[in-house]
């Protein structure tokens, strides 16, 4: 992660055979999953950490909250 001026940069790789695992893992959708591993990276890349339980617990809640955004957005395209 980087920045300049108002701007944040940064790159998120992301295992689609991970992805697969953890939505068989969780019972979840492979799109599902999907959808939360990019906001994970990119509430990393705006500065949000997850490594104490609190920050876990604040994590889950930010990726909760966008996942349902974006499902909400989705479903009136």
């Amino acid at each position: 992660r980087y920045s300049k001026d108002i701007f944040i940069f940064g790159d998120c790789f992301i295992s689609i055979d991970q992805v697969e695992e953890n939505a068989k893992l969780f019972n979840k959708t492979f799109s599902n999953e999907l959808t939360r591993i990019m906001i994970h990276g990119l509430l990393h890349l705006i500065g949000y950490k997850d490594k104490s339980k609190k920050d876990k617990i604040i994590m889950t809640e930010k990726e909760d909250h966008y996942i349902s955004e974006y499902e909400n957005i989705a479903k009136k395209v």
